[in-house]
């Protein structure tokens, strides 16, 4: 029997292994002792002891786009999110059905990145999202106009 958070840690390490990356075992010891523990639902890097690096967010969000026992991600500001990162990020909310709640909290999001982010968003048509929380993000123009074709 794996529990819920051994499939999301031994897909983390597996992803660490195939892009080169050290496996954090602070990491893995968080997510195996205190999320299951604690209940905790919602996937968020400012849990993790920082700084991450770039390979850490990808084998996590990695991890994250197979996983079904989080039911939401945030990305709060502090976290500096390079392009790989949000790739791997966008991965996961396009194959993850489970997901409910996504925030971005003052985090800078790139007009192309944010319109890739809406376009993964209305593609993954079995993704449970009620809740896109996009706090002190400065949203221009084209980035609301795709929010608004998301929303349609």
């Amino acid at each position: 029997h794996v529990a819920p958070f051994g499939a999301f840690v031994n897909t983390y390490r597996a992803l660490c292994d195939c892009h080169g990356t050290p496996v954090r075992d602070d990491i893995c010891h968080e997510i195996d002792n205190l999320y299951e523990a604690q209940n905790v639902r919602d996937f968020a890097l400012a849990e993790f002891e920082q700084p991450l690096s770039a390979g850490d967010v990808v084998a996590l969000f990695g991890a994250l786009r197979w996983n079904s026992y989080f039911t939401g991600v945030a990305v709060h500001r502090g976290i500096k999110m390079e392009r790989e990162m949000w790739a791997a990020l966008l991965d996961a909310l396009a194959d993850n059905p489970f997901l409910s709640r996504v925030e971005f909290d003052g985090v800078p999001i790139e007009r192309a990145t944010f319109v890739a982010l809406c376009a993964r968003l209305r593609a993954n048509t079995k993704l449970a999202l009620v809740e896109l929380s996009l706090r002190a993000n400065g949203l221009d123009d084209k980035a609301a106009a795709a929010l608004g074709e998301y929303l349609g």
